[in-house]
């Protein structure tokens, strides 16, 4: 247990490194790729947070959960991501960022 949050963290520093190649390669934006990135960083810090704003004992069970949240995560912003990428124009013509929002 006591070797746990160190292997955590490395895991998942390694893990945004993985995540932000990726994408990288995939939507061949690199300030894509680094919000990305970022927004999944906070979801992981905001579940740190929460383990200790509840109490929640740090074990194999809490990693695992989190490894899990980090992959949902990391789909969900990728969904926004390679939309907000792709949407060219709205039924108005326009091609605003606040347009291409709404459209996403």
């Amino acid at each position: 247990d006591a070797v746990l949050p160190e292997l955590t963290w490395n895991y998942f520093a390694l893990g945004l490194s993985g995540i932000f190649v990726i994408v990288l390669i995939m939507l061949v934006h690199p300030l894509t790729a680094l919000v990305l990135v970022i927004g999944v960083g906070m979801v992981i810090l905001f579940l740190f947070g929460e383990l200790w704003v509840f109490g929640i004992r740090f074990n194999q069970v809490s990693v695992i959960n989190m490894i899990m949240a980090t992959g949902l995560a990391t789909d969900y912003v990728v969904y926004f991501v390679q939309k907000f990428m792709t949407v060219t124009k709205n039924i108005d013509g326009e091609t605003s960022r606040d347009a291409r929002m709404v459209r996403a």
